[in-house]
């Protein structure tokens, strides 16, 4: 038996090696469809609401399977890497770690969103009167079967928008900006001639 032939690797280990390769070259493919599909995906769930393509409750939809799909698109990926490291296609386990990079980068767009989501009051309820917050009354009519509600959320809800305006009004108070600007609103108010506009305020017809 010669050198040459010590060296190489049995047919059987050829033919698995082979499969490998051929599966892991799939597989990796497959995942970066997905993560296309899941950007493109991503980005028509609020184009598509915001051209009125379709109601925003879908984009909603979307939006939320989209982040499934990209849950399935990592699987996939680190399927194909691992099939590529033992296969040894180097090659193929590149574009794997490349998807994984897309996706991680493609994820920080929502899972932002998410996070900001969770951390400030439902837009549907803007009252500024936490106590005793006015009731809708004349709209009522024209909200008929809508899929939000009109009552208010509650004592919850009520300490949700408490701390989100302390956390707005603490911000403005370390902003230098902002302290810049009401100065000047300030001084510009003083320097204004009310006297001016009272006298032409009395005097019209």
């Amino acid at each position: 038996m010669s050198a040459a032939t010590l060296g190489t690797p049995p047919p059987g280990v050829k033919r698995v090696r082979s499969r490998l390769t051929r599966a892991a070259s799939i597989t990796a493919r497959a995942g970066l469809l997905l993560t296309l599909l899941g950007a493109l995906s991503l980005l028509l769930s609020g184009a598509g609401s915001r051209w009125d393509w379709w109601d925003f409750r879908t984009g909603f939809a979307i939006f939320r399977w989209t982040l499934y799909g990209g849950l399935g698109a990592v699987v996939v990926s680190l399927a194909g890497l691992v099939l590529a490291l033992v296969g040894r296609a180097h090659n193929t386990a590149l574009l794997s770690i490349g998807t994984l990079v897309l996706l991680a980068a493609i994820a920080v767009v929502p899972v932002s969103h998410l996070r900001n989501a969770g951390q400030v009051p439902p837009i549907h309820d803007i009252s500024t009167d936490l106590d005793d917050p006015p009731r809708f009354v004349a709209v009522l009519p024209l909200r008929q079967g809508a899929p939000n509600t009109v009552e208010y959320g509650g004592p919850a809800l009520a300490a949700q928008q408490r701390a989100t305006i302390d956390a707005a009004f603490a911000a403005m108070a370390e902003d230098s900006t902002y302290h810049t600007e009401a100065q000047a609103l300030t001084e510009a108010f003083a320097q204004a001639d009310w006297e001016a506009l009272q006298m032409a305020e009395g005097t019209a017809p």
